[in-house]
């Protein structure tokens, strides 16, 4: 019995990557409203609150830098590249 399996479409296969990016920017966009919200609540002091800002704000920005990428191979016709190695 022979099984015939249709390859997905580029535009099914960007759906994933979009989706998890726009979950954990989601996710870190709401960590940094709760660390700025709560260094006005709570006596921290002001670079403490920046730093944790910044770190999660160069988490956002490595998140869509890996997504621009990963749609460009997708684009490419590359996404199964890794599975050589």
């Amino acid at each position: 019995m022979t099984v015939s399996r249709k390859r997905p479409s580029r535009a099914r296969k960007r759906v994933a990557p979009l989706a998890w990016a726009l979950f954990f920017i989601l996710l870190l966009g709401t960590a940094i409203g709760l660390v700025l919200w709560g260094g006005t609540v709570a006596p921290v002091p002001r670079w403490v609150t920046i730093l944790y800002a910044v770190i999660y704000g160069g988490l956002i920005i490595g998140i869509v830098a890996a997504l621009i990428q990963r749609l460009w191979e997708i684009e490419k016709g590359e996404e199964d590249e890794a599975a050589q190695y």
